[in-house]
């Protein structure tokens, strides 16, 4: 059965596409290494990031603790006979280009002792979960996301007991680190394009985000993916989540160094993995595409050579083989090439034709 060129044309085009497919799958293998290897990198550098971040945040909250305990120690503040000279003593504390709102003494009852602030008489703090957990606790402490009551400025109070000699609690001290401090000082750092860097108190509500997202700040996350994963780790860990917009995300989390296992606070950033892998993605299809142009090309050639070396010799052969079928023994194929097993071939049917004839 004599196959037509038209059809040998289409099995040479075919197997001129074939011929690109090993070079596709080296691509796509390459690319998804790529892919791994911004991965690891990524996650690196994130790690590097969010660390150096909680380090430079622990630095605050270690100076805070010291002060605090140091002023708890003072006979002003465990008698507090003078609230006038405490006053005083906080705001010259807060002026001495301290990053705290406000510092201030609470009293058992609730009401407030001393502020560096001016205060309303009718103030109460003792509802404060930075109050509470000093009280219970009877040790340095964090707070939650809060409005201040005296400053009106959104902010997380750091808390310390006074506790006198008899090992009673006369009172606790408080330091308000302003949200809109925290949010300069974590902008202070080089943070990856499209990058969400977010802060979490120990109630597991957001402190604040990077870039600032309206409404967000104080947002309980319990129950979510992101806080799941924060409990089941220690301390620190990687995971890839979906966001609120259901974005697919690789965050990247850990908790400030300086402050007890149940009451951290911590610092994650998440990075789209669109963004990740966008590198090794625009790498793949550079690469597609040249493949697909010079496969056309390559295609191409075969089809203008395919009629120039082979298909032309073979339909004149196979016009000759159809006229000798129908009885006409003097025809004979003209040879187009020269040299090569078609034009042997062709010379061959024609010395058959001769013999025939």
């Amino acid at each position: 059965m004599w196959t037509s060129p038209s059809r040998l044309r289409s099995r040479l085009l075919m197997l001129v596409g074939l011929a690109t497919l090993p070079a596709m799958i080296l691509i796509i293998i390459s690319g998804l290494e790529q892919r791994k290897a911004l991965l690891a990198e990524a996650e690196h550098n994130a790690s590097h990031l969010v660390e150096t971040m909680a380090d430079g945040v622990d630095q605050v909250t270690q100076r805070t603790r010291t002060m605090l305990s140091l002023l708890a120690q003072m006979p002003p503040i465990q008698h507090l006979n003078n609230p006038a000279q405490c006053n005083r003593l906080f705001s010259e504390l807060r002026n001495k280009k301290t990053p705290y709102a406000n510092i201030g003494l609470i009293n058992m009852d609730g009401t407030v002792g001393c502020s560096a602030l001016p205060f309303p008489s009718d103030v109460r703090l003792d509802d404060r979960t930075y109050f509470k957990r000093a009280v219970e606790l009877r040790r340095f402490v964090a707070g939650d996301f809060q409005t201040g009551r005296i400053t009106h400025k959104e902010s997380i109070n750091f808390a310390y007991p006074v506790i006198d000699h008899q090992k009673r609690i006369e009172g606790v001290l408080f330091a308000a680190l302003p949200l809109h401090w925290l949010y300069k000082h974590l902008m202070s750092y080089s943070h990856p394009d499209d990058a969400t860097v977010s802060v979490i108190d120990p109630s597991r509500q957001i402190l604040l985000t990077i870039p600032n997202q309206e409404g967000h700040n104080g947002q309980s996350l319990a129950g979510t993916a992101l806080i799941q994963m924060i409990k089941a780790s220690n301390s620190n860990g990687i995971a890839k989540l979906k966001d609120q917009q259901g974005i697919s995300r690789m965050y990247v989390f850990t908790s400030i160094p300086g402050l007890p296992k149940g009451e951290e606070v911590y610092i994650s950033i998440g990075l789209p993995v669109s963004y990740i892998y966008a590198k090794a993605d625009r790498q793949t299809i550079r690469n597609i595409v040249i493949l697909a142009l010079t496969a056309a090309l390559a295609l191409l050639i075969a089809w203008k050579g395919g009629d120039v070396f082979l298909l032309r010799q073979l339909g004149i052969l196979l016009a000759a083989t159809r006229d000798l079928r129908e009885g006409r023994l003097d025809v004979r194929a003209e040879v187009v090439s020269r040299g090569d097993e078609l034009a042997e071939l062709t010379t061959s049917f024609n010395n058959m034709a001769g013999a025939l004839e």
